[in-house]
């Protein structure tokens, strides 16, 4: 049997507690992620939700196959679903906080070598193999209290709880493949930068990293550049970034006076400049 890492969401959670889905390549029946047909029976699936870094619990997969669903209500169709029996839950209310699991000193995850750069692992990837040893971490950890969160931090009915953590965490829905969501944070701006940047004019990403700039990249004039991402311009300033200290400063809006005089990274708002393939849901 094989355990797996499955990134969803609180929102898919609430939707669907007892499945996990997958959206297919179009026109075919293929998963867009690859590994998500290997699947079977008798699976362990670790269940991470994006956006609020916490393990909702570990499930046991009990479908033989792969199902195709028509017409869900709430997830997109067709979709490729497994059904799931729950294994082991933290206590009713709380959730494991990931990142803290991570980080203690005394765990280490064989999925994320490099701490630092675990966020790396996850972004734009939906499954993950998770050894033996990686699934006992996370199943011991659910009972732990060190590592369990109310989300919010008080003590809530969980239909209250589930109520703040996705309609106060997701920005307006988007009719675009891929990114259902308006970023409302930094990791959302990284994603699109990520998936867009040559439609942006960087053909070529040299590095992301986690200091002052973030990334380096080749321009499509062959030069090196480098760039900021942040959710919104004005954090540039609250961050207290050196003015000259990069190229570009790329973010979601621009809300701030950076970009428009003589120093200063230029700034490129993604909300204008993907506007033709970011089209708002009505």
């Amino acid at each position: 049997m094989t355990n797996w890492f499955i990134i969803q969401s609180l929102q898919s959670y609430s939707e669907h507690p007892d499945w996990i889905g997958c959206g297919f390549k179009e026109g075919t029946e293929d998963p867009i992620h690859g590994m998500f047909k290997r699947i079977q029976k008798g699976d362990k699936v670790a269940y991470y939700a994006t956006g609020d870094k916490v393990v909702v619990g570990i499930f046991e997969v009990i479908s033989k196959e792969m199902e195709i669903v028509h017409g869900d209500k709430y997830w997109s169709d067709p979709i490729g679903i497994y059904r799931l029996q729950q294994y082991a839950l933290p206590p009713k209310g709380q959730y494991l906080d990931f990142k803290k699991l991570l980080f203690s000193k005394e765990n280490s995850f064989e999925l994320f070598p490099d701490k630092d750069r675990w966020t790396y692992v996850i972004w734009n990837h939906y499954i993950h193999r998770l050894s033996n040893r990686d699934l006992v971490t996370i199943e011991r950890a659910l009972s732990d209290s060190r590592y369990l969160t109310n989300i919010e931090g008080s003590n809530v009915a969980d239909s209250d709880l589930r109520e703040k953590t996705i309609t106060d965490r997701l920005g307006l829905p988007f009719e675009t493949p891929g990114l259902l969501f308006e970023p409302i944070d930094e990791m959302g701006v990284v994603y699109l930068f990520a998936t867009h940047h040559k439609r942006l004019g960087f053909p070529y990403v040299v590095r992301l990293r986690d200091k002052f700039p973030d990334a380096i990249v080749i321009d499509s004039h062959g030069e090196r550049k480098t760039i900021e991402l942040e959710h919104k311009a004005s954090n540039f300033i609250v961050h207290k970034h050196a003015l000259n200290g990069c190229d570009y400063a790329i973010c979601w809006e621009n809300d701030a006076e950076i970009g428009k005089g003589k120093s200063g990274p230029r700034v490129i708002a993604l909300k204008e400049a993907l506007s033709d393939i970011l089209t708002p849901r009505r």
